[in-house]
C-alpha cells in the first residue's frame, strides 16, 4: 500500500507547490481582495511529514508558514476484485503559521486555508491514472498555542481519494 499513499502525497505536493496554479498563486487573489500581504510558502516548505509542532520546533529548522502532508489511513475495499489495491486513501494537509502576538493568527490561518482549498477545488477529478479526488474535504481549525515565533496556529484539511491499482 506504500506506493498508493506515496503517489497520492507526491501528487498533492505537486499540486500545492505548482508555480502557476499552486497555493502561492492563489494568495495573490486573496491579498488583492482583503488588502493584506501573505508570506509565500516555498516548495521546500511543503513537506510530506506528520510531526507534532513542539517536536518539529525543537528538532528541525523550519520556517513558517509551513504545509505538512501526510496519509492518515488507506483502506483496500476490494472494489475491483482482482486489483492489487482498490479503495480509499485519507490524507491531510496541515497549515502552520506563527507570530509574535496571537491576534494576527486567526484571520491569517483562514486565508492560508482558503488558498489551499482553492487549489483542491480546482483539482477535483483524476490526479493520475487510477487516482481520483471527488472534491470533498473537511477543515479543522486548531487553537493558538505556544510555539514557533511565540504563538502557533494550525488548520488541518482532510480529504479522501479513491484509487485503483491493477498491478
Amino acid at each position: 500500500m506504500a506506493r498508493t499513499t506515496a503517489e497520492a502525497l507526491d501528487r498533492l505536493q505537486d499540486l500545492l507547490a505548482h508555480p502557476d496554479t499552486g497555493v502561492n498563486m492563489r494568495m495573490a487573489a486573496i491579498e488583492s481582495r482583503d488588502g493584506v500581504i501573505m508570506a509565500r510558502i516555498p516548495a521546500a516548505q511543503i513537506l510530506e511529514m506528520d510531526l507534532p509542532a513542539d517536536i518539529a520546533d525543537e528538532n528541525l529548522d523550519f520556517d513558517y508558514p509551513l504545509i505538512l502532508l501526510f496519509a492518515e489511513q488507506a483502506e483496500n475495499e476490494n472494489v475491483e476484485r482482482f486489483a492489487w489495491f482498490s479503495g480509499s486513501i485519507a490524507i491531510s494537509v496541515e497549515i502552520r503559521l506563527t507570530a509574535d502576538k496571537p491576534d494576527t493568527l486567526e484571520p491569517s490561518i483562514h486565508r492560508y486555508a482558503e488558498a489551499v482549498l482553492d487549489v483542491l477545488q480546482d483539482s477535483a477529478g483524476e490526479w493520475s491514472a487510477g487516482l481520483m479526488y471527488n472534491g470533498r474535504y473537511s477543515v479543522r481549525y486548531l487553537p493558538s498555542t505556544l510555539g514557533g515565533d511565540n504563538f502557533l496556529q494550525s488548520a488541518r484539511i482532510s480529504l479522501t481519494l479513491e484509487q485503483y491499482v491493477n498491478a
